[in-house]
């Protein structure tokens, strides 16, 4: 097993990448993506119409979450990302909804040279949130059975490059420091940490059993991280979320950590894609041929086509600004 910490990928991987970099020597055909809210790039939005305006495009954030960051910094084609994750998926419902149709679809044989990211479990937990009475064992237990059902059936069908990303410290979000309890803050901490210890020696068992060697990124020191020390991820507000109560926006969403009382904004999903990126070790030189990760190109896949036609720092309207926060994002 690949443990990354996070943080020290991102010590090792600068934070702000060259305006014209990221000409990646991948050797991935196209990346799968499984999950919930955290990774869902409009399918709930497709099923449901939620989430609703001021989030962006069906995205729970205001712009491409970080599996479609990834996607684009891989300069994989539109077609390229296959993602499965739908809002409010829960474990079971990754495995047995998303995990599952796609190996029978597939016959068993899924290609050996894409790139495979789970991030579930985080819906299984926040159950907890609203039904308090509920068994926090059998809730973990249930979640990892579900876990190592879908990987294995990945890696029964072929699946050989797998990301798997442990569950961020709850306690830190808005939702939970809305609640105003302080014996609260300790137990979400003490929850998540057996969560990501067990999905820990859940990964362990699976590479036994399959003799892969899974990258798990740790989301969880992550967020402490950018807690503790936010500008260093060019961060200012990791308290409030950009999404006020009665629908508005707060303004300057980019130096946000948090989109609504859960979900990440586009920085916050960038950050992700970052550590995410510098866990699979791929090699990164400077594109002279502005062909590849140049947001200043329209025609590349970071250009205004395929991003900046977001409203990224939510001033209520799309225009020559975003495509200017994304250029100080990305050439700091």
């Amino acid at each position: 097993m690949r443990i990354v910490l996070a943080t020290a990928c991102l010590l090792a991987f600068p934070l702000a990448l060259p305006a014209q970099a990221l000409c990646v020597d991948g050797p991935f055909s196209r990346v799968y993506s499984f999950g919930d809210s955290l990774s869902d790039n409009g399918n709930q939005f497709s099923m449901s119409w939620y989430p609703p305006d001021p989030y962006w495009e069906g995205r729970f954030s205001n712009g491409p979450v970080w599996v479609e960051q990834l996607a684009a910094v891989l300069r994989l084609e539109e077609d390229g990302l296959k993602n499965f994750a739908t809002g409010g998926a829960t474990t079971t419902t990754v495995h047995t909804a998303q995990v599952q149709p796609l190996v029978v679809a597939s016959g068993g044989q899924l290609p050996g040279d894409a790139l495979y990211l789970y991030w579930a479990g985080a819906n299984d937990l926040l159950t907890l949130l609203s039904n308090p009475t509920g068994n926090p064992f059998f809730i973990v237990l249930n979640a990892m059975n579900q876990t190592s059902a879908a990987l294995n059936s990945l890696a029964g069908a072929g699946a050989r490059n797998i990301v798997v990303a442990n569950l961020p410290d709850f306690s830190k979000i808005p939702r939970v420091k809305a609640l105003n309890d302080p014996t609260l803050i300790p137990a979400i901490q003490t929850l998540v940490e057996f969560y990501n210890g067990r999905l820990a020696s859940t990964i362990a068992l699976v590479e036994s059993q399959t003799g892969l060697d899974i990258i798990e990124v740790d989301t969880y020191s992550l967020v402490q991280n950018i807690h503790a020390d936010p500008r260093r991820y060019a961060i200012t507000n990791v308290e409030e979320s950009v999404l006020l109560p009665g629908g508005g926006l707060r303004r300057g969403a980019e130096g946000y950590l948090y989109f609504d009382d859960i979900h990440p904004t586009f920085s916050g999903h960038r950050i992700v894609m970052l550590s995410v990126f510098a866990a699979l070790g791929l090699s990164v030189e400077m594109d002279s041929s502005r062909d590849g990760f140049d947001v200043q190109d329209p025609r590349g896949p970071w250009g205004w086509r395929s991003l900046a036609y977001a409203d990224i720092n939510c001033d209520g309207r799309v225009d020559w600004r975003d495509q200017s926060v994304l250029l100080q994002m990305f050439s700091r």
